[in-house]
């Protein structure tokens, strides 16, 4: 009896290595060579034939490459342009998968929100050329242009990315999740993209440990902390917010003269312009069946407005207070995970269709396993590769950590390090339901694997 094998990752975000932004070093580069060798036939995973590799989302990190579209929109010239940065970096990881696919490999890309620019045949055929320039191996290689792939009939895998407001799209697919075009001419660039363009990315360079954090640090503490931290770029970020909007705003427009320098009205202000900013990129969605089942329902959405005003209050107060005590309320351990949209979308996909045996996503960076819907159905998240960390609790704020905060450098982390190469091994034999377990690979290209 033949047995079908996957292996499915998502989130390397392949970038320039031009700045912090790179989430694809070394280390992953070593893990990479080391999963696919060990996934071939005499490999230490003991798989009799070759597997298919599936990418699901975020491999090329489009969005972290320059230049930086002011209007909102990538285009194919553009594409180019950014796949070249990234593919003089990287020649190793196409080299990788070209020895894949010369010993039986197959491989298939799905479409993440920091590659939606897989959506334009010109990268496509470019990210064919650099795996395969002599095209001998076209017939292994795929891109899948839909929101999800099923690459076996109880196997069902989307980025799931559509789940999440912020980074979804609405010109890439139908409400069917079927793609609209396989050659657009542009694309506009989801609102999370925009906003990390137009306003955040000072932050992301400054502060790489807020795109770092397992669990995330949510954005009501991030801008405590930047108040903390570091006042000029919580007034630069919210001017760059206010100027997404559509109607005439002026950000911090609560603060007297002076008053940005105080922790406590920065914060407040500060606040106040992104929940304004929220407020009116959601005014701006047209409804639409698909979108309502994105969104909360008012029992979830009153559930997150007060656990959020909580927070608010508690870090309003704190941050009157001396560093020390602003910090560790800051840091008081907390149970925001990032990944609550994505999660409760694909469980919705597995509760409406009970033919489906497994799903699997990404997006979220968030490591999950669980079983879901009303029939022992399986959901899968593989997280990401790229560097992750602990965040500090009140009793770790040692000077040296409170340093790092102001002064990072993620050459040198003083936190716990939750760096994982995760993968999801899935199996079907003929006629028999699909199983699938999450898996890390551990000790580079001469490395092993255990399970999750």
């Amino acid at each position: 009896m033949s047995t079908t094998s996957l292996l499915v990752i998502s989130d390397l975000h392949l970038a320039d290595s031009r700045n912090v932004l790179e989430g694809f070093q070394l280390q992953q580069q070593a893990a990479f060579e080391g999963l696919l060798r060990a996934a071939l036939p005499g490999g230490s995973l003991g798989i009799p034939s070759p597997p298919m590799l599936i990418v699901n989302g975020d491999c090329f990190d489009f969005l972290a490459v320059p230049p930086y579209p002011a209007d909102g929109f990538t285009t194919p010239l553009l594409g180019l342009e950014k796949l070249a940065k990234i593919a003089a970096t990287h020649e190793s990881f196409f080299k990788t998968l070209r020895a894949f696919l010369d010993q039986g490999g197959r491989v298939t890309f799905l479409i993440g929100n920091h590659d939606i620019e897989l959506c334009f045949a010109e990268v496509r055929a470019e990210i064919t050329r650099l795996i395969d320039p002599t095209h001998t191996r076209d017939a292994l290689l795929h891109f899948c242009l839909d929101q999800a792939y099923q690459p076996l009939p109880d196997v069902y895998i989307e980025h799931g990315n559509q789940y999440d407001f912020w980074n979804a799209t609405s010109q890439l697919w139908d409400q069917y999740g079927k793609t609209l075009t396989p050659q657009p001419e542009r694309i506009e660039l989801p609102l999370g993209t925009q906003y990390m363009h137009r306003a955040a990315l000072p932050i992301s360079l400054r502060y790489p440990y807020f795109d770092h954090f397992d669990p995330p640090l949510g954005i009501t503490r991030q801008i405590a902390l930047l108040s903390v931290l570091d006042p000029t770029l919580v007034i630069e970020t919210a001017r760059g917010v206010v100027s997404m909007m559509s109607n005439a705003y002026r950000a911090l427009q609560g603060l007297a003269p002076g008053e940005e320098r105080i922790p406590t009205r920065l914060f407040t202000e500060a606040t106040g312009d992104f929940t304004a900013f929220q407020q009116n990129m959601l005014s701006r969605v047209p409804t639409c069946p698909e979108m309502e089942e994105r969104l909360y329902s008012p029992d979830e959405l009153l559930q997150k407005q007060t656990s959020m005003l909580s927070a608010f209050f508690a870090l309003s107060i704190a941050l009157g207070q001396p560093l020390e005590s602003a910090l560790s309320a800051i840091f008081e351990p907390y149970s925001e995970t990032g990944d609550e949209d994505t999660t409760s979308g694909m469980c919705r996909i597995l509760s409406k269709h009970a033919e489906i045996r497994i799903a699997l996503a990404g997006h979220t960076h968030v490591q999950y396993c669980a079983y879901s819907g009303t029939h022992g159905q399986l959901y899968l998240n593989t997280a990401t590769w790229i560097q992750r960390m602990v965040p500090p609790v009140p009793a770790q704020l040692t000077p040296e950590v409170v340093a790092w905060l102001a002064q990072p450098d993620l050459a040198q982390v003083p936190l716990t390090n939750k760096t994982g190469f995760v993968f999801a091994w899935i199996k079907a034999q003929n006629g028999q339901p699909s199983t699938g377990r999450l898996c890390a690979w551990q000790g580079g290209n001469a490395g092993t694997y255990r399970m999750l």
